[in-house]
């Protein structure tokens, strides 16, 4: 007799520590360039730039580290502006880059906002800022050399430089005058003797986050009382500090941490810890922002490749990380675009001069000029599907999928590799539309219908899995290797539920 089983929670992310066997219902074993939908259910990551503007800005220096996002006044006035190790580039809505500041000798420049005015500084220089035209100027009342933490309380807080180091010695302005700078405005974190050394910091609303490598502290006053919040752990790239939901987000050598100001820092990504234990990666240039209900972090997987290769995508409401394959050295959100809508944006971290626009094609782009599309291959792997008692062996005969775009679907029975039997879903056009082959960027279909897709996989065995794949060139069995010249595919795969549709044998087997 035919039974069925539905498939329909894909809400709680990768599961890289639970044995396949007993991992619980909505994680993946296994997952690559899928997120998590806003509605039920997940689909593919979109890439970055397009074929005919494979970036935003060209900064023609290498070695971009540092993006901010500046709006200036009047409001409607918004730029980017990046740090490169010698000079200050503000980028237009247009991708217009201009030299604001032409003498910058260090590679950890830091960015505050205040009042429409951008404040940066670099550890080994002075201060400058920037209202929105002209060139950077330097800031009066001789501020500390060091790294910007932020601004709290209407005060600009600094880690000042002391003997070259950055150690745990914190500076702060006169409300509302960053070119004031008295000297009693200075405080020690954790008191005299403490060696760690400041990372960076995150302002809250109850106060100044300060991480150093080691500890965490907790400046709670403007002046500068301050309680150690982590005795053991700090942060290890100032980069993938970044505030979601009153809570900083970060990394450190167990992983992705949130706090607010509580004991001890929270590891959130205990799911993924084979990523941090295992694979040793190199977290000092992390980067790391709040966007899409969440965190991005992006970071150097250390497996071969010399940049930051890998993206975890942190859900706090659902406690969901996702993988994908973003390489940004770092971040910036906002609404940059004349519609106003929030956008993000990064420098490549395969080669720094480049600024793109993420999430915003259906392929990544390589540094060639006008561009060279390459595909986003992803997979998403469901846990070893409850089909009844182990003791019986199963046949699907059938998988129904509600989703949209093209989506191949394969099997795997009792935890072996995934079989050569596949399938290919194939939607209907969604809206009736099509995608404008001019522009591949641009989005035509009259909207995201779901449809029913039906495949026949005919796979044996007791435990049963599904993988879906999708990429950005076998939507089409004869689609051409992607470059230029050719469309990549913008179906955005979406899975939101699968009905598995199987028989069961009536006899007990003992193996399959």
């Amino acid at each position: 007799m035919r039974q069925g089983v539905f498939v329909s929670d894909y809400s709680r992310g990768v599961d890289l520590v639970s044995n396949p066997a007993v991992i619980e219902e909505g994680f993946s074993p296994a997952s690559m360039n899928f997120r998590l939908a806003d509605g039920p259910g997940i689909e593919k990551v979109l890439g970055y730039g397009t074929t005919a503007s494979p970036h935003l800005a060209d900064l023609t220096d290498t070695g971009g580290h540092e993006l901010t996002y500046f709006q200036a006044t009047p409001a409607d006035t918004k730029f980017l502006v990046a740090a490169t190790p010698t000079k200050w580039k503000s980028i237009t809505v247009g991708g217009t880059v201009t030299n604001i500041r032409t003498t910058a000798t260090a590679a950890n420049t830091t960015f505050a906002s205040y009042n429409g005015v951008l404040y940066g500084l670099d550890p080994g220089d002075v201060m400058h800022s920037w209202t929105g035209s002209g060139s950077t100027s330097v800031v009066g009342g001789s501020p500390p050399q060091g790294i910007i933490l932020g601004v709290w309380s209407n005060r600009l807080w600094v880690a000042a430089v002391d003997g070259g180091i950055l150690k745990t010695i914190v500076r702060w302005s006169d409300a509302g005058n960053f070119a004031s700078w008295p000297v009693g405005n200075t405080v020690t974190l954790g008191g005299a003797g403490v060696t760690d050394q400041i990372v960076g910091g995150q302002p809250l609303s109850d106060g100044l986050m300060v991480f150093c490598k080691n500890s965490t502290f907790l400046i709670y006053d403007t002046d500068g009382a301050n309680r150690i919040v982590d005795p053991q752990y700090g942060c290890k790239s100032r980069k993938s500090l970044s505030v979601v939901d009153g809570f900083v987000y970060g990394v450190n050598d167990k992983g992705v941490f949130r706090t607010n100001g509580g004991f001890p820092l929270e590891i959130v990504s205990r799911r993924v810890d084979p990523l941090f234990t295992f694979e040793n990666p190199t977290l000092t240039d992390a980067a790391g922002v709040a966007w899409n209900r969440g965190y991005l972090l992006s970071y150097n997987r250390n497996t071969g490749n010399a940049y930051n290769d890998l993206t975890l995508d942190v859900y706090p409401v659902e406690g969901s990380i996702m993988i994908n394959q973003y390489r940004s050295t770092c971040w910036a959100a906002g609404p940059l675009p004349a519609s106003g809508d929030q956008a993000l944006y990064f420098i490549d971290a395969g080669n720094t001069r480049y600024v793109r626009t993420a999430f915003s094609s259906g392929a990544f782009l390589t540094t060639a000029s006008p561009g060279v599309a390459t595909d986003i291959s992803c997979y998403y792997e469901t846990a070893p599907l409850d089909l009844g008692s182990d003791s019986y062996l199963k046949r699907i005969n059938l998988v129904r999928l509600v989703g949209r775009g093209d989506i191949y679907v394969g099997a795997k029975v009792d935890y072996q590799d995934f079989s050569s039997v596949t399938d290919r879903f194939e939607f209907p056009a969604i809206g009736g539309g099509v995608w404008d082959t001019a522009l591949w960027d641009t989005d035509t279909w009259a909207g995201y219908a779901l449809f029913e897709g039906y495949a026949r996989l005919r796979v044996r065995g007791r435990r049963i899995a599904l993988r879906f794949y999708e990429s950005s060139q076998n939507v089409e069995d004869a689609k051409p290797v992607l470059d230029y010249a050719s469309t990549a595919d913008l179906g955005g795969a979406g899975i939101y539920n699968a009905e598995i549709l199987f028989n069961a044998s009536s006899k007990r087997r003992q193996s399959s």
